[in-house]
């Protein structure tokens, strides 16, 4: 489904159409509008206490979610929490839905190698992951890549991803080592199989461009890449389809300045 959603760009405020039907993979150098999309979309479809029972197309967004994957609600830091931190913490403290022996549950707990639990008071929603019967992590003692895939063993649990859902990840590789980018792309491709939820993806890694192209293949999920790229008037998101060429141009970028700069 099309949408067509407003963002504050370099000069002024620029209306950029957006395809939403299964995993949106948004890619570009810093500054050029990746972030400025996902908070755009967030601020357009976002709803907090929605009534459930309406009617409304099969099709139709309800709610977005977004998460910066590991430091959406750590306050560590003496700031205040924006509106997307509160939204998503709320939904992580909600009673659980989904027993915990569903099949992505224990996918996850593998790679966590521990069961996330929640309790009424702490920092982080009182998150916290308990490895055994004497060893428990509190949210902010976590590895921060850890928390990526704890958030979303919190979302499937609690059943906030529907077909309704548009998940918003803001460069979900920060923090993760590559192999665990690759396991993460993977339960992307797993979620949008099993609940329909929408996905608009911000990243600067090869390594998850690679996986969502490939494993989501494999899977038979709609991935669409777009590359965007900052311009005098604005921002520009060039349509690439399933053609991820011209991300990896941008990308190797990268290897022609150590060549530059190196021996």
């Amino acid at each position: 489904m099309n949408y067509t959603v407003k963002i504050q760009s370099i000069s002024g405020e620029q209306e950029v159409d957006v395809v939403l039907n299964g995993i949106t993979v948004v890619c570009g150098e810093n500054g050029s509008g990746k972030s400025a999309l996902a908070h755009a979309l967030y601020e357009a479809f976002h709803v907090l206490d929605r009534e459930t029972d309406e009617e409304t197309d099969e099709e139709e967004i309800q709610d977005a979610i977004y998460t910066d994957a590991a430091d959406c609600f750590d306050y560590s830091e003496p700031r205040r929490p924006s509106v997307s931190r509160v939204h998503l913490e709320s939904l992580c403290r909600r009673d659980p839905v989904i027993r915990a022996n569903n099949k992505l549950l224990q996918t996850l707990k593998g790679i966590l190698h521990g069961e996330v639990q929640v309790s009424r008071y702490g920092a982080g929603g009182g998150i916290f992951l308990r490895c055994t019967d004497k060893v428990k992590v509190p949210w902010l003692r976590m590895p921060k890549g850890m928390k990526a895939f704890v958030i979303l063993y919190q979302l499937i649990r609690n059943a906030c991803l529907t077909g309704h859902t548009l998940l918003i990840i803001d460069k979900p590789e920060t923090y993760l080592h590559p192999r665990l980018i690759v396991e993460y792309a993977r339960m992307i491709v797993l979620l949008r199989k099993r609940f329909r939820t929408r996905f608009f993806i911000t990243t600067h890694s090869p390594d998850m461009v690679s996986a969502l192209k490939h494993i989501g293949a494999k899977e038979g999920a709609d991935v669409q890449f777009y590359l965007a790229e900052s311009q005098p008037d604005g921002y520009a998101y060039r349509s690439l389809g399933q053609d991820v060429g011209p991300i990896f141009k941008s990308f190797n970028t990268a290897l022609d300045l150590i060549e530059k700069y190196g021996d």
